[in-house]
């Protein structure tokens, strides 16, 4: 009779997970509708976690992930170009950082951190990363190109740097 009970209790509790992921997935889904990936991505989370062998759930809830993550990221950008503007370039370098770790889909991120990072830290290396990046996503850029040529140069990659100043001309 214990494990009677005791399964009984699982099962009302999973029907009640169940339930709730469900109402979860429709909340989501109208946040997603209204354009609110924020909270679609909250609600969609949690429904997949509430129903982890629901596929479609879990697929809502990684492509709500992705759009949230992308307004993030665009909001870190248009908080450093504002710290930058105020010239507070250590808030500005903090929030470019997080718009690449949140996956910034524009060069200008990468390019204006790996500028940052070349002035204020002083850290060649991983300017030298953001500088590659932005290039990669913005082939046409002479203004990046230059920048990549120049920190080349600084650091005695003089073919790399040839390479990139004959591309810009």
């Amino acid at each position: 009779p214990a494990v009677s009970k005791a399964m009984a209790q699982m099962r009302k509790q999973l029907r009640g997970q169940l339930r709730r992921a469900r109402a979860l997935y429709a909340e989501g889904m109208a946040h997603v509708e209204a354009g609110s990936v924020l909270k679609a991505s909250s609600a969609l989370s949690m429904a997949a976690s509430f129903d982890p062998r629901n596929e479609q759930y879990r697929q809502a809830a990684e492509d709500a992930l992705r759009a949230a993550r992308k307004v993030q990221a665009k909001n870190f950008v248009a908080l450093a170009e504002s710290a930058e503007s105020f010239a507070n370039v250590r808030e500005a370098l903090s929030n470019y950082q997080k718009a690449v770790e949140y996956g910034a889909e524009d060069a200008r991120p990468y390019f204006r951190l790996g500028v940052l990072l070349r002035r204020v830290e002083d850290d060649h290396r991983a300017a030298l990363d953001h500088f590659r990046t932005a290039v990669s996503r913005a082939p046409n850029s002479v203004e990046y190109r230059l920048a990549l040529g120049e920190l080349y140069a600084d650091l005695g990659l003089k073919v790399n740097a040839q390479g990139q100043f004959k591309r810009v001309l």
